[in-house]
């Protein structure tokens, strides 16, 4: 059975390289892009720090969805025909995002893969990592225990 998501990626990944070169005599600049993500559902392990990884790939950027996750809810609703909503909806959300919003300590997010490696002046410190190391523990658990009431 083949994979029409990994086919799609497939194919975007190889459009994204024939954008970026020229053909002779073709007047339009090419197009870049700058960097990639992978969404991580189902292509690598949830983890919290680099004591948890196993090998493979790994989720290293999180995008914190709690403030839209009635949003993505009507979403996944919206979806009749993939059958993502209703009670799949519900449960998705609350293992998925709840685990990568446990990883990420905050209540819901969704993982990423960065395709290249970055480079920074700096080490990079996201204003979440400050609130964490600025929040007590009760604080943080009450943060990342959040509950959507589907």
């Amino acid at each position: 059975m083949t994979n029409q998501h990994a086919i799609g990626g497939q194919i975007a990944l190889h459009a994204q390289q024939l954008a970026a070169s020229v053909d002779p005599g073709d007047t339009n600049p090419p197009h870049k892009v700058a960097q990639v993500f992978f969404f991580g559902t189902g292509a690598a392990a949830v983890r919290r720090d680099l004591w948890s990884a196993r090998g493979g790939f790994t989720n290293d950027v999180f995008i914190d969805t709690t403030d839209v996750i009635d949003k993505k809810l009507a979403a996944l609703d919206a979806l009749v025909s993939q059958g993502y909503g209703g009670a799949y909806a519900r449960k998705r959300i609350e293992t998925a995002d709840g685990a990568f919003g446990s990883a990420a300590r905050t209540a819901y997010a969704e993982g990423f893969i960065k395709m290249n490696a970055e480079v920074h002046y700096h080490l990079p410190l996201t204003d979440q990592a400050k609130t964490v190391a600025e929040s007590s523990d009760h604080e943080n658990i009450e943060r990342q225990s959040l509950r959507h009431n589907f």
